[in-house]
């Protein structure tokens, strides 16, 4: 579109004509597929796209690594006879492959094609998963119940044999092994979601619609496990053998559901998802040399940003140690990533487990359990995400304004962990928590599941079926009952233990726990939504940190940094102390041709007492390292960031000239709020303003 050679600046034509000319210089960045551009996908090479598909990208890789993964883990531990030690070392090995990776991806792909690599990334996620499936299809059948098809009955004139150590079945334990490289491939397709996907985003935004872009990418990331979660406790209520017929039911201790399915559904999405991902164009999108040249810097200013602003820094192997030490000399961004550390090793901890907390501390099966996380973790996650990175686009946070909005979320999130000690009453299970005899109330010190009633029934702890008799006492199994005769599987009579002497028609026990009152579990689970809510307002303020506290050029690579330290500190050492924690709460273990298996059941007021202490003790150094950061970041010289923008003011006879370059800078204003996709110029629209009044006086 031609100009009017007397159109003056700032007037409708000049903006078309800059508008034409931009255009033009970005007809090259088209999207697609190798020679394969379509006309009919140019109008999807744009900021808005660009985050919905890398939304999508960052929602297939929680959905796998935070949702399936940590729903599943209780069948998997009961499947493969597992301990919580070693759920924690599977859950951490991704973050150790992560940490490996991370500084190198992240230096190497800032400058590569980042759409090809994100989208080879989701195909490897989509790999990772189906390895997670391969023990389910090349082991035998799930046998459920005691082993060789033994009741546990109390059987004390019999040899019994509850156990073939020379069994196959009881190697098992070894697909540990495959769910490590499972994790493994799954930590080298998603390494550059988080630090090049991210800074991609970033870099073709404006600085006020960043944050509410790393808002939604948050929102989505967090979507994915809350889906995992939901959808996996779904798959968790059918049977892990489809389509056979069984008699247990998902309340049963031995049933184990259909925990491979999401890792099938997770794969088909990854593969999907990596076709538009890679489409976009590269280097850029159309409009991004407009906002690069537009954008204000808030880095911490210590004179190393200068070194940084140099146009060939980071492009030669040598600036990678330069790159590193400039990183690590930034006292903002080492704080901010130390907060992020302590508050990313409860967030690592807490959402494998979460489900196991709720399945121990309130009498509930895996399935529900795991629906439960899902359903609260959906709202409270989207809805605390979003809202997080819509509080600092509305009110425009500048750093010290973001520090100091994450500190009153990390204190809040403070006050609601004194949920973890809610939980139900004590279940009165004979020989474990409570005396054999059931006019003793006390509690007891140690484990000691034999009584004179059972001492000659050779029970075993192989597998774990709970009776209640009708005395109100629970029973770890039929045999530690002392019963004799079963009419059905599920009801027994002729148990010694329930009268505690010699067995009458009247001692009988059912399969399953005794039923109790528990006012605390709806409490609970209205207070653990609030805590999620505002736990998830603090990632998009975090991403926003992350990225605006280093010089634009590290962008990518701070990420990457910020990544390895958040694996190293936080990701990694998360599940192992929370696995250890659980483990450490065990009463009673599952014990297998001499070995210790899976843990069947928990002292609950211990396991909810160390988890609190663990979230007051990391919520308080979050806290602190907030506070460090505050008050070591120093932002740049506002009259250096003024003259750098063009918008100072001289003296009087210079006026006109400034007015006119400043008319320049602000022909694309939009009318309403002046956020637009080349960058923002509501300060030199303004000013434009005051310049024409002062002119107009003198």
């Amino acid at each position: 579109m031609s100009v009017k050679e007397d159109s003056k600046p700032g007037n409708k034509s000049s903006i078309v004509e800059r508008n034409d000319e931009k255009c033009t210089e970005d007809e090259p960045l088209l999207c697609g597929w190798c020679g394969i551009r379509p006309g009919c996908l140019q109008s999807c090479n744009s900021i808005g796209w660009l985050v919905s598909a890398m939304s999508a990208l960052c929602f297939v890789q929680g959905m796998i690594l935070s949702g399936f993964v940590p729903v599943n883990l209780t069948s998997i531990e009961r499947r493969f006879q597992l301990t919580s030690t070693q759920l924690g070392i599977i859950v951490a090995t991704y973050d150790i492959t992560v940490l490996i990776l991370i500084l190198f991806i992240s230096y190497v792909l800032a400058n590569k094609n980042k759409p090809r690599w994100l989208g080879l990334g989701s195909l490897v996620m989509g790999i990772g998963a189906l390895i997670w499936t391969i023990p389910q299809f090349t082991t035998d059948e799930y046998q459920p119940g005691t082993p060789l098809g033994y009741y546990p009955l109390c059987r004390p004139n019999e040899t019994v044999q509850y156990e073939d150590c020379d069994d196959d079945r009881y190697s098992i334990s070894n697909y540990f092994y495959v769910f490590l490289i499972a994790q493994i491939v799954l930590g080298i397709g998603a390494s550059p979601i988080y630090t090049v996907g991210y800074a991609w985003v970033d870099e073709n935004a404006t600085t006020r619609k960043s944050g509410w872009y790393m808002g939604v990418l948050s929102g989505m990331a967090t979507l994915g496990p809350a889906t995992g979660f939901a959808v996996g406790a779904i798959f968790l209520g059918m049977y892990t053998e489809l389509g056979q017929e069984t008699d247990i039911e998902p309340i049963d201790s031995v049933w184990v559901g259909a925990w491979y399915l999401g890792f099938l559904l997770a794969a088909a999405f990854a593969f999907t998802v990596a076709i538009p991902v890679s489409a976009f164009s590269h280097p850029e999108l159309p409009g991004t040399q407009q906002i690069r040249d537009q954008r204000k810097s808030q880095a911490h200013q210590d004179g190393s940003e200068k070194v940084a602003a140099s146009p060939d820094f980071g492009n030669r192997w040598k600036d990678m140690w330069t790159a590193s030490k400039i990183l690590v000399k930034n006292p903002a961004f080492m704080f901010v990533n130390l907060a992020r550390c302590t508050s990313g090793l409860l967030l690592a901890g807490y959402t494998p487990f979460t489900p196991k907390f709720i399945e121990n501390q309130f009498g509930v099966t895996a399935g529900v359990a795991g629906i439960i996380t899902g359903g609260l973790a959906i709202f409270s996650a989207v809805v605390g995400a979003l809202l997080g990175g819509f509080i600092i686009r509305k009110a425009n946070f500048n750093v010290k304004q973001n520090i100091k909005f994450c500190i009153g979320i990390t204190f809040a999130s403070l006050a609601f962990s004194f949920v973890f000690l809610l939980r139900c009453p004590d279940e009165n299970i004979a020989g474990v928590l409570r005396p054999y005899n059931k006019n003793e109330t006390y509690r007891l010190e140690e484990v000691n599941l034999t009584a004179p009633a059972n001492a000659l029934c050779q029970c075993s702890t192989v597998t774990y079926m709970p009776v209640c008799g009708v005395n109100g006492m629970q029973y770890f199994d039929a045999c530690y009952a002392g019963c004799l005769h079963t009419t059905d599987g599920f009801n027994y009579v002729l148990c010694a233990a329930v009268r505690d002497g010699p067995p009458v028609n009247d001692t009988k026990v059912s399969y399953g726990k005794c039923e109790q009152d528990c006012w605390e579990f709806p409490v609970f689970i209205v207070s653990l939504f609030f805590s999620m809510l505002v736990g998830f307002m603090v990632l998009a303020p975090l991403a926003v940190l992350g990225m605006r506290t280093v010089p634009d050029s590290q962008r990518s690579y701070a990420l990457g940094v910020a990544s390895l330290l958040y694996r190293l500190l936080g990701g990694v050492p998360g599940p192992i102390i929370f696995g250890a924690i659980i483990d450490s709460s065990c009463l009673v273990w599952q014990e297998t041709c001499g070995t210790t298996g899976s843990c069947w059941i928990y002292d609950n007021r211990e396991f909810g007492v160390k988890w609190f202490i663990v979230g007051v003790v990391f919520y308080i150094l979050c806290i602190v390292f907030y506070f460090l950061a505050l008050l070591t970041y120093k932002a740049p010289d506002e009259t250096k960031a003024e003259a750098k923008e063009g918008i100072a003011i001289g003296s009087k006879e210079d006026t006109l000239d400034e007015k006119k370059d400043i008319t320049l800078v602000s022909v694309n204003r939009l009318p309403d709020d002046g956020d637009v996709e080349s960058g923002q110029t509501n300060e030199a629209f303004d000013k434009e303003k005051d310049l024409e009044g002062e002119e107009g006086r003198s």
